[in-house]
């Protein structure tokens, strides 16, 4: 039978595969070698990835989210610029 807690149970059968969250802490199996955040954390970490790269560009235009004088940017422009999909980006917003 294996325990509730997903930490408990990375510790106890995943030992040689566990990492450490860099956000929190907890300990997670990882599905690639790449992984750095556990899963309650990678949404937030991603999320305010894109909130930061939205502020970078606001910065070209006094603080405006917009393309140019006219065009503001839509949600499928801030997807390509952020390499995220749609549904992320949406949901961030």
């Amino acid at each position: 039978m294996l325990p509730l807690d997903k930490e408990l149970e990375t510790a106890l059968f995943h030992r040689l595969d566990a990492k450490k969250c860099v956000v929190c802490g907890a300990l997670f199996t990882p599905g690639s070698n790449r992984a750095k955040y556990c899963p309650e954390c990678a949404g937030r970490v991603l999320y305010s990835n894109i909130l930061l790269k939205l502020y970078l560009k606001s910065l070209k235009n006094g603080g405006r989210l917009q393309l140019d004088e006219d065009i503001p940017y839509t949600a499928q422009m801030i997807a390509t610029i952020t390499r995220q999909q749609i549904g992320t980006v949406e949901r961030a917003l």
